[in-house]
């Protein structure tokens, strides 16, 4: 396995972070509302087995906010760009949270240089009558409490968490991007009006004590395809891949080998 490594590209003019690594089939990852600043666990596991590519997306960390980013639409034709330019083919795409939301809005948009698409809970949807946790109202402290099941690695987590958090540049340029991108009414009707063009298998994974977008959102977003796979992991929260990043990247090989 080569190490996972970091740089940066330019597309439609705007300078953004990726860190790629590993050999194998291409996948793709997107993360959500918290980018992924370094090198996980999850991702040295996922590089085992496929070409990694973890890019931090326009107006997150260090990449750059650029002009035209107006919503989660500018994202999904930015990502065909992306794909384009390091001329990806048989990708398997997957996102967490916003970042599976966003890997919606890719997929809808063209299913062309993808295998497989893989959405963890995920956001895009509305569901009637489910409400989902309200990130807007949490600080950096609470948000981890909120997302992680286990309180006690929440609590190990929050103790390497930087001071003053809630007032670094970096956090609040991150959640006024994600103001920009999940604007309300915080969901894409297209996604569940036109989500059955989408033909390439289908993956969802979803942690059973979600208290951000509660778990009953995957049965809603598993029924609007065609060719689908529902994984539910118990006693985990909204971030699997913190939680039990072991099972979460096996999972991923186990989806992409049964649709090699």
């Amino acid at each position: 396995m080569s190490a996972i490594t970091k740089s940066k590209m330019t597309i439609a003019g705007c300078e953004i972070i990726v860190h790629r690594g590993g050999e194998g089939p291409p996948l793709l990852y997107f993360h959500g509302a918290g980018p992924i600043m370094s090198v996980q666990p999850f991702m040295e596991l996922l590089a085992k087995d496929f070409d990694l590519i973890v890019p931090t997306h326009p107006g997150f960390g260090e990449s750059e906010m650029p002009d035209w980013l107006e919503g989660m639409g500018d994202l999904g034709y930015f990502y065909q760009e992306f794909m384009a330019e390091l001329g990806l083919e048989g990708v398997h795409l997957g996102g967490t949270s916003l970042g599976g939301w966003l890997a919606s809005e890719v997929a809808l948009r063209s299913t062309e240089r993808l295998k497989t698409l893989t959405l963890v809970g995920a956001g895009g949807i509305h569901v009637e009558g489910v409400k989902r946790g309200k990130s807007s109202e949490w600080g950096p402290e609470e948000t981890l409490r909120q997302v992680i099941y286990d309180q006690k690695l929440a609590e190990k987590m929050i103790t390497k968490m930087p001071k003053n958090q809630a007032e670094n540049p970096q956090h609040l340029k991150n959640r006024a991007t994600v103001k920009i991108l999940a604007k309300p009414p915080t969901f894409n009707p297209d996604i569940q009006k036109w989500a059955h063009i989408i033909k390439i298998p289908v993956h969802i994974i979803w942690g059973e004590a979600d208290r951000l977008i509660p778990v009953d959102f995957a049965p809603v977003y598993a029924a609007l395809f065609d060719n689908v796979k529902v994984d539910i992991i118990p006693e985990c929260g909204h971030l699997p891949y913190v939680e039990v990043p072991e099972l979460y990247a096996e999972m991923f090989k186990s989806f992409a080998d049964a649709n090699a």
